[in-house]
């Protein structure tokens, strides 16, 4: 058992399949997963951080450094190494492993290895941005439904990923998205040797100027540290937008790193 996080392990009918460690995004649980898990042939360990998709809460420390080390410890002993696989802030949870161990093949599902180049972007402050949202979730914890909602293009899919992440500790959230806008790894990657997949949403809704500032962020991000995919008419939560297609590249990613 790990110090703080939840491990659910799905084995697979093949012999010898590749093991893969999942980690979700904030507030998300093994659900947010399903569209990958179910198609992509491979040993599922799916390790959930305390306090998100009602994984009991057992302490105050950051919740990106608590997590990093229960998964440090989690994959040490495994040979070989897995490939480790997340979505958003899970996604860059990944990367953070990767720079402290030799891992398998990383794929970040639209995280960043620098979140705050977002808010940057804007013009604004990052450590007072940082503070507003992180605040803005903890004391309106009931809106954050509709808040991912939105990053679903099928409503039904919506609901059945955000019933589990309600279930989620509204402080435990908020301080994770708030490490997460301060949290630059892009030095550190510098040094990654493990390959690296990012898959990210071309969102068409939000206009073109946005989207070309995402574009231009990931690519000055991934540019030399890894290969970066992006995938048509879909938005944050894209392996429910277009599952088969997120599944693909990895599986194609994934062979070929082998």
């Amino acid at each position: 058992m790990l110090e703080t996080c939840r491990v659910e392990v799905f084995p697979s009918d093949e012999e010898d399949a590749p093991v893969i460690v999942w980690i979700p995004g904030a507030a998300c649980g093994p659900r947010s997963l399903e569209p990958l898990t179910d198609r992509i042939a491979a040993e599922h360990h799916v390790i959930t951080p305390a306090g998100f998709a009602g994984v009991k809460e057992r302490n105050e420390r950051d919740v990106i450094e608590r997590t990093v080390e229960d998964l440090l410890n989690y994959i040490i002993p495994m040979r070989p190494r897995p490939a480790l696989i997340g979505h958003s802030l899970g996604g860059m949870i990944a990367m953070a492993v990767a720079t402290q161990i030799r891992t398998g093949p990383i794929v970040s599902i639209d995280g960043p290895p620098y979140l705050g180049a977002l808010i940057e972007a804007q013009g604004l402050d990052l450590e007072e941005a940082a503070t507003t949202r992180a605040d803005a979730i903890r004391d309106r914890f009931t809106g954050l439904g509709r808040a991912l909602r939105v990053m679903f293009r099928d409503p039904a899919s919506a609901e059945y990923v955000i019933s589990e992440a309600m279930q989620s500790n509204p402080e435990t959230v908020a301080r994770a998205m708030g490490e997460a806008w301060r949290l630059d790894q892009r030095r550190s990657l510098d040094d990654l040797s493990a390959p690296l997949l990012v898959l990210t949403p071309d969102w068409e809704e939000l206009g073109e100027r946005p989207r070309d500032i995402m574009r231009g962020i990931y690519a000055a991000q991934i540019d030399e540290r890894g290969e970066h995919v992006m995938v048509p008419d879909a938005r944050h939560f894209l392996m429910w937008d277009d599952p088969e297609r997120c599944a693909a590249e990895i599986t194609r990613f994934l062979d070929a790193s082998r």
